[in-house]
């Protein structure tokens, strides 16, 4: 069955026509996720958490591990004064990631003004193009509630999958959203008590399967996504892969 996942629309970014992909809110709709497309793959990654939260004892703190912007969104989200997970967290994580390295002249911090684009040299032969600036707090907007709805019947793992989808299908930042996309599934794993540590090194899996990372989150942001064609939702089958190589 198809479900529609999602809108272009047609904008001007330097000079040349470029369609941009707004996604529909979380969580997916009309049909809704049948449990049969995440069930087996959401039990992998259970199974595979719980091998890796059998051993934390073992591992010394991996508190120097952590990059900074990271580490900022940890404390919070284990401070119950701090942040929630929201929009001004995340531009917070930003505006630390960027300080002094790559991307610091480019609004760091600060959600995106203008378009921006994912592969290619020019919107017009990007590889994808997220949503236009004017939508994007919008869009961040929608993502804080999902992340926040405690009646949702998702498992958690399944959750943090659509989360991290739709976060990098927004891309709000010009730079760094990549960044902060991965860690935010890191920081929720711990947080929503699937994890004691952040014990997942997700950058570097992700980086030595790239194309697949690539491809899968790209036949997310389609208009239409076949559900149950092959029994399988696309974001979870990058997320359950992702887990059970750390174990």
């Amino acid at each position: 069955m198809n479900r529609i996942s999602g809108t272009y629309v047609i904008s001007t970014t330097l000079g040349e026509s470029v369609r941009s992909f707004i996604p529909h809110p979380l969580p997916p709709a009309d049909p809704p996720l049948a449990p049969s497309t995440y069930a087996d793959l959401n039990h992998q990654a259970e199974m595979a958490l719980a091998r890796l939260s059998g051993v934390s004892g073992l591992v010394p703190s991996v508190d120097w591990l952590l990059y900074s912007a990271f580490r900022l969104v940890r404390d919070n989200l284990r401070d119950p004064t701090g942040l929630a997970v929201s929009v001004g967290l995340l531009c917070d994580a930003d505006r630390v990631l960027l300080d002094g390295v790559r991307g610091a002249g480019k609004q760091p911090g600060e959600l995106r003004r203008s378009q921006n684009w994912v592969g290619g040299t020019r919107p017009g032969n990007a590889t994808f193009v997220p949503p236009p600036a004017d939508r994007v707090a919008g869009l961040l907007g929608d993502l804080e509630q999902f992340i926040h709805h405690e009646e949702s019947a998702l498992p958690p793992l399944v959750r943090i999958a659509l989360a991290h989808a739709q976060f990098e299908t927004i891309h709000p930042f010009l730079d760094g959203s990549g960044r902060i996309g991965r860690p935010l599934i890191a920081a929720l794993v711990e947080h929503w008590g699937l994890l004691a540590e952040p014990l997942m090194y997700l950058s570097g899996y992700l980086k030595r399967h790239q194309g697949e990372y690539y491809r899968r989150i790209g036949s997310v942001c389609s208009t239409r996504l076949k559900q149950a064609v092959a029994g399988e939702d696309e974001d979870l089958v990058c997320l359950a892969r992702v887990i059970t190589a750390q174990t």
